[in-house]
């Protein structure tokens, strides 16, 4: 008898502006399929409306989803950005309803469903926002925390892929070693529709479906990377990380020649103080000023132009090392050595950029705590706090990613 496997079943949720998202979603479970599941003898299926929702007529189109939908899958994920969707009958969107229905489940029994989400703070034009689908937005995010939730926040389609990845990878490792310890009687217990038919009437359910092993046979990696495994995955992240080692170093050492030069300017101004009113006390204090407002665009500049590299060199570390966790997931028995040594290395770099984040956000305090003398000053000023922000949140974003695959390897090395 061919042997069968467990199918995990994923409902995504969202309003119809992160469709890019709702893909990579697909595709992370394409990757996934191919790779970790045959071993762990599962298999992901993804539910969507716009394939999984048959025609037909209820109280509005959102009960005609959740019905053809159901309430049997696995793991929520609900991915909102800068639209919350239309009302329906019970709810504030439909979105919103889903995350309800399935809440409620989880309410009801928390290892019946997993639910994840998600939030992306990239910037987008103010002309194209509705300001009050983003004030649902805004407000549904407040009421998780307030029902003890945890969301994840990202900025662009790349770090949700590789954040989705990574707690997916996770989630399924889990919830296959829940089947695998959970006895038959149970599983066929468990299987039992709602009205307490048995499975065999309730085969349409997609959490009940099996597939023949032999079916995965034709799911394959791409083939550039077909055959990466976890060390070829780590070099590539080996070498991306030493750059962004690299690249916060050169932004420690501006910082620092911006500091040595912003107390020469403190000192200059203390002499200013000093002196006479009259013509060479205003040229003076020119000649200050354009000089400290060089100082702030100068380092601004810096900032801007290092924060491609280390979105770039975050993006691809990180990308790769959820690959290979989620290839090498199955079997970590050959490589404890290097998982514990990369989960180590995780650890420090986590350590470092929390450090460095400290010492930036101290050097724009000060900055911001300066007083408005000139227009030209000002304009600077302004635009070096912008670039202490933006570099903040990408140092943030290398933190989160980090900790979050250091928190799946620990979890496999357990």
């Amino acid at each position: 008898m061919a042997e069968s496997v467990k199918i995990i079943s994923v409902f995504v949720a969202s309003p119809g502006d992160v469709l890019d998202e709702r893909n990579a979603v697909q595709a992370v479970v394409n990757e996934l399929n191919a790779s970790l599941c045959p071993s762990l003898g599962v298999r992901i299926e993804v539910l969507r409306w716009e394939k999984d929702a048959v025609p037909g007529f209820g109280d509005d189109a959102q009960d005609v989803i959740n019905k053809s939908i159901g309430d049997k899958y696995d793991v929520f994920v609900g991915i909102l950005a800068n639209r919350f969707g239309t009302a329906t009958n019970r709810a504030d969107s439909g979105t919103s309803e889903e995350f309800e229905r399935a809440y409620a489940r989880f309410k009801q029994d928390s290892e019946s469903v997993k639910l994840m989400i998600y939030f992306n703070e990239e910037p987008v034009s103010a002309n194209s926002l509705d300001l009050a689908q983003l004030s649902k937005v805004r407000k549904f995010r407040e009421d998780l925390s307030g029902l003890g939730g945890l969301y994840r926040t990202y900025e662009g389609i790349e770090q949700f892929e590789t954040l989705f990845r990574g707690h997916l990878t996770k989630t399924v490792v889990e919830l296959s070693k829940k089947y695998a310890s959970t006895p038959m009687s149970e599983l066929d217990e468990a299987s039992l529709a709602p009205d307490g038919k048995s499975a065999e009437s309730s085969k349409d359910d997609p959490s009940n479906q099996t597939f023949e092993m032999a079916d995965l046979a034709n799911l394959n990696l791409s083939d550039a990377e077909e055959d990466f495994g976890l060390l070829d995955y780590a070099e590539i992240y080996e070498n991306q990380n030493q750059l962004m080692i690299e690249t916060l170093e050169e932004l420690t050492q501006a910082n620092e020649r911006f500091t040595q030069q912003l107390t020469k300017r403190k000192a200059d101004f203390e002499r200013l103080g000093a002196m006479k009113p009259g013509p060479g006390l205003r040229t003076e204090s020119r000649r200050v000023l354009k000089l400290t407002a060089m100082s702030f665009s100068e380092l601004s500049g810096a900032i801007e132009t290092k924060l491609v590299t280390l979105a770039d060199a975050r993006e691809k570390a990180f990308n790769a090392l959820t690959k290979g966790i989620s290839i090498q997931a199955q079997d970590f028995s050959g490589e404890r050595e290097e998982l514990e040594e990369l989960r180590n290395k995780l650890a420090g770099y986590e350590g470092a950029a929390t450090g460095a984040r400290e010492n930036f956000i101290a050097l724009k305090d000060s900055v911001d705590a300066l007083p408005r003398m000139s227009v030209e000053l000002n304009k600077s000023r302004r635009e070096l706090s912008s670039s202490f922000e933006n570099l903040q949140s990408e140092i943030s974003s290398h933190i989160v990613s980090a900790s979050d695959i250091r928190s799946t390897i620990e979890g496999f090395l357990e």
